[in-house]
């Protein structure tokens, strides 16, 4: 997922920039602009305690795009984002999770722990530190 989120930034960080820029060239003053990728979808199955964890999510990368005049008087811009996840876990009858030493688990299987009162849903989100993008 890192690498995806690396290549969503050099996608557009090159227009983030540009726009910071143009803005700070027709004021003259320093610029902070909050850009986003928009939530993509991910399944963590290359690590299985991952997938089981947490199987499939939403994440959504949110950066910081600022312009301030260097020490030389030339603009320098910094970008600082941090990655967002979230997944409402729920149990959808057309779905199957392979478990080690118990086979093919069902949603429709736990869904009946959740219909008897043994389980019930529940968000997971978070996100990551705050990084500097160095393109």
């Amino acid at each position: 997922m890192n690498r995806n989120v690396e290549a969503q930034l050099a996608e557009n960080a090159p227009n983030w920039e540009a726009q910071a820029l143009a803005e700070y060239e027709r004021t003259g003053k320093p610029v902070k602009y909050v850009q986003q990728t928009g939530w993509q979808g991910w399944t963590a199955e290359k690590d299985p305690d991952w997938y089981h964890a947490v199987g499939s999510f939403h994440y959504n990368t949110v950066a910081q795009v600022e312009v301030v005049p260097g020490p030389d008087g030339e603009p320098r811009t910094t970008i600082r984002y941090q990655t967002h996840v979230y997944d409402r876990y729920n149990w959808d009858a057309n779905k199957a999770t392979p478990v080690p030493a118990m086979g093919n688990v069902s949603d429709a299987q736990m869904a009946r722990l959740h219909q008897s009162g043994q389980a019930k849903e529940y968000d997971m989100g978070g996100q990551s530190e705050v990084r500097t993008w160095n393109g």
